[in-house]
This record gives C-alpha cells, sequence and structure tokens, in this order.
C-alpha cells in the first residue's frame, strides 16, 4: 500500500468541532460514562456535515420508569429511543442531521438512570436492497426477505433500504419512523426509451415521477448508470434537471444519486457531477473487483480501483470522497461471481477493501458505502457483510475483522491450474484421465469479470475395468468450524 499517498492524513473533523475521529468513516462526537442523574439533562455535540449520526445509550429502569432520548426540539412523541423496563439495557438508533450544533436532550422518569450516552458520525450505509428476484441461474437460490435480514442483523446496521419492489413483510412506515429511509431505482433505459430528442423536461418529469420522488413514504432516487462518455447527448438534460428536482419544494429532503462508473474523464460528465453536488446530491461509485492470487496482488488491486480511483476523481472535484458513495460488488454466486479463485478466502479479500477504506487518507470522509447486490450475494457472505458494516462503518474500527489468511490452506490447486500438482490421481486405464482446458467455461460458471481463471478441469474417460479416482487430503480443519 501507499502508491500516491498524501504525506499528511486530512481531517474531516475540524478541531473546533471537538470529537475524535476512530478512521475514515467513523468520528466519535460524544461520549458520556456514568452520567449525573438529574432527571432531565442536555448535551451538545458537532455533526460534521449533512449526514448520519449513530446513537448508543444504556441504562437502568425499574419498573414502571422509562428514559426517553430526543433530539434538538423533539418533543417524546418522536424520540430517538425510549427505554423501557424489561426491555434491553442498551439501545441505538441512527438519525439523518444537518452540520453543525445539536441538542440531544435525557428525560428520566420513575427512577430510571441513564449509564452510557455515545454519539457518531457514521457514513451512509445502503443496502441493496430489497424486492430483487433470486438469480434465474440457480435454482433454489434464496431471495433474502424482510425475517432473514432481520435475524442476521442487517437492518441495524444499514441506514438507507434500495428499493427495487416493495418487500412485503417489511414494515416501511416503522422504518422511516426510525428516521432511516428508502430509495427506489429508475435506470438509463427509461431515458433510452423517450421520445427523441431527450430534454430536460422529459427527464425531470421522468424522475419526478418515479416512486423515490413521486410517494411521500419514500426518500429518493438512485439512477443507474453513467458513465464518462456513454451518455454525452444527455448529460445537458441531466444537469437541468437535477437542478429543477432540487428546486421543487415538495422533493425537500429527497436524495437523487447516479450510480456511476469513473466519470472523471469527461467534461460533460464532470459538469454533471459538479451540479449535482452543487444541490446536495451524492453520487455512486462502483467498484466490482475481483479475487487475486497472491495477497500482494490483491492489495494491489484494491489500491487501484480505490485509492487511485478516488485520487482521479480528486484531481478534477476536490474532496470528491465526501460527495461518494462507494460501491463495492459481493456478488458471490452465479450468474455473477467476483469469489473467481477457489485457492483464497473471498471473507478475507472483502475485509481487506474495508479495511482499506477505512484507513487510507485519500478516503478520509468519505460519505457512504454499499455491497451490491442482494440477489447475488450468497448467505455466508451476507452475514459475513452486517459484521463488516458493523467493525468499520459503526464501531469505527481501523484493524481487520479476520484472523484467517489470505490463502486458504484446506486443498492445493483446487482449479488444476497447476496441473495435477497436489493430487493423487489412479486412473481406470492409460489415457482416461488428464487435466484439459476450455475457453469460455469459467464463464459458464459466472466468474466475473470473463477471465481465464477456472478454464481448466480435470477430464475423465469412464472405463469398464475401474473408477478414475483422484483425490488429496483436506489440511488445516479446525473441530467444530464450519
Amino acid at each position: 500500500m501507499g502508491i500516491n499517498q498524501p504525506p499528511d492524513k486530512p481531517s474531516w473533523l475540524e478541531p473546533e468541532q471537538g470529537g475524535k475521529i476512530l478512521n475514515n468513516l467513523v468520528a466519535q462526537l460524544l461520549e458520556v460514562q456514568a452520567p449525573p442523574s438529574e432527571s432531565y439533562r442536555t448535551y451538545n455535540f458537532t455533526n460534521p456535515r449533512d449526514g448520519w449520526i449513530f446513537v448508543s445509550s444504556s441504562t437502568s429502569v425499574p419498573r414502571a420508569g422509562r428514559i426517553v432520548l430526543t433530539i434538538d426540539d423533539g418533543n417524546q412523541d418522536e424520540p430517538v429511543t425510549v427505554h423501557l423496563d424489561g426491555e434491553d439495557e442498551v439501545h441505538e438508533a441512527m438519525r439523518y442531521l444537518s452540520a453543525g450544533e445539536h441538542t440531544l436532550a435525557v428525560h428520566c422518569e420513575g427512577g430510571a438512570s441513564l449509564q452510557s450516552l455515545l454519539v457518531r458520525a457514521i457514513p451512509e450505509i445502503i443496502y441493496p436492497g430489497i424486492g430483487y428476484k433470486p438469480s434465474p441461474f440457480l435454482a433454489g437460490f434464496p431471495r433474502y426477505k424482510w425475517d432473514y435480514l432481520v435475524r442476521i442483523g442487517m437492518p441495524d446496521n444499514v441506514n438507507v433500504i434500495l428499493e427495487r419492489e416493495p418487500e412485503p413483510s417489511m414494515d416501511a412506515e416503522e422504518w422511516r419512523k426510525q428516521g432511516k429511509k428508502i430509495i427506489t431505482r429508475s435506470t438509463t433505459h427509461e431515458v433510452a426509451a423517450l421520445e427523441k430528442p431527450v430534454t430536460a423536461e422529459k427527464v425531470y418529469e421522468l424522475w419526478a415521477k418515479a416512486p423515490g420522488f413521486a410517494r411521500a413514504d419514500r426518500d429518493g432516487v438512485m439512477f443507474d448508470e453513467l458513465d464518462s462518455s456513454s451518455h454525452d447527448e444527455d448529460y445537458p438534460a441531466y444537469i437541468e434537471a437535477v437542478r429543477r428536482l432540487a428546486e421543487t419544494p415538495e422533493f425537500a429532503g429527497k436524495v437523487f444519486y447516479p450510480y456511476c462508473a469513473p466519470m472523471y474523464n469527461g467534461e460533460l460528465s464532470t459538469a454533471f457531477l459538479r451540479q449535482l453536488i452543487e444541490v446536495g446530491y451524492k453520487f455512486g461509485e462502483e467498484k466490482y473487483i475481483p479475487e487475486q492470487p497472491t495477497q500482494a496482488e490483491a492489495w494491489k488491486i484494491l489500491e487501484y480501483y480505490l485509492v487511485e480511483n478516488t485520487q482521479r476523481y480528486q484531481a478534477v472535484i476536490p474532496d470528491a470522497q465526501k460527495y461518494m458513495i462507494l460501491c463495492l460488488g459481493y456478488m458471490t454466486a452465479p450468474p455473477e461471481t467476483l469469489n473467481v479463485n477457489p485457492g483464497v478466502d473471498w471473507k478475507v479479500f472483502q475485509d481487506m477493501a474495508f479495511n482499506l477504506i477505512a484507513n487510507h487518507p485519500t478516503l478520509a470522509g468519505l460519505y457512504g458505502i454499499q455491497c451490491y447486490h442482494s440477489a447475488y450475494a450468497d448467505e455466508e457472505v451476507q452475514r459475513w457483510t452486517v459484521k463488516l458494516l458493523r467493525h468499520y462503518c459503526i464501531e469505527g474500527n481501523r484493524q481487520m475483522l479476520s484472523t484467517d489468511p489470505y490463502i486458504l490452506p484446506h486443498i492445493q490447486n483446487p482449479d488444476f491450474a497447476d496441473g495435477t500438482t497436489g493430487w493423487t490421481l489412479s486412473p481406470a486405464e492409460e489415457g482416461s484421465m488428464e487435466v484439459r482446458s476450455a475457453e469460455g467455461y469459467s464463464w459458464l460458471q459466472g466468474r466475473y469479470p470473463p477471465t481465464t481463471q477456472g478454464n481448466t478441469f480435470l477430464w475423465t474417460k469412464r472405463s469398464a475395468q475401474r473408477p478414475n479416482r483422484f483425490s488429496q487430503q483436506i489440511k488445516k480443519l479446525q473441530p467444530g468450524r464450519l
């Protein structure tokens, strides 16, 4: 690591604001241990930007007592959280607040007392998403319904849901009462279907009618997808339409997020981003990064896509990371999987990406993060992603979460890329077993982007004499561990 790394770590929390930077994504704004026992107490903190805060409070509440936390002038009918007797001692909440001074009020009743309190600035954490249909390429692949996401803790560790279609089991009203948001999806295909020429008026009407803007119970739109050159004929219309969205009174508080491949190489694409930022919106930057054969190569490709790419944005838009939502691919099942190498541990690779984001100076103050997308991510990776979001985006850790090695130690040469190295072969007869390859075989397995990794395989020819056998001993398994 360290390519083109600035000599000094930039701060996204000004010294006069107080607080403490935990990592590039999280700053501790307030921490109170053993607070005074008054029945009413207020605490001031400074939010460093328009963005999300995380509030955690622990209490002691006797029978018939309660504690209510409110922000600024909020009344107790719209609390941040309420502690009642018999509930979990620690409560957590997230709220989107404007930059600047805020007050957190603690109302204690019936002898209840606050034990500890902390407030952190955290990134926007988007879960994309709900309403995706399972992959048709893999029979039996699950559709992640709300009860499953609750069971693995996903809703507790994100603050925005990307909705493709409404999920009947999700209580959207309750979600938004918690201060969290739901955004919906629009695509460039819809623009392409408009009558030509494409004008700002037509684009504005298209976006304004999208559920994210048209419905009062939705919070904006993610627009999929843009790049530096493919939409030059439409960017003038997009620039004006974005300005009109931001100026429409009934859309106040809603967001418009274009989902982007690199945009810094085009004059019109960067003009569009500047307009977007000027009116207060953010942009998603997609980065779908495949596994690499060695850990050194893994760090190198992560730095190229996450750090150097951001530096290219910064060359045309100062502090571009502060307006960026990094969209990491976590596709790990057909028809598209970044888990392309069975000899390395995807979970360690994913952890490395988060760790680089949390620590490299170039990414200080990154606005948001998401992992794309649920229809292609297997269950184990869904659960692991929850832990990574918690570790880096809420707890503000800098160290790796995983302790496993990058190279999987269990099976040697699993793709037969090195011929029969590591394998014991017992062919049924001469010529009935050999390593072969087929161009495109890897792509049929869904390894993405297209790669030669996985084109090799062990070929066998059935024999009437006896079976073909091949084997190796699995190593370094741990009893009791899946």
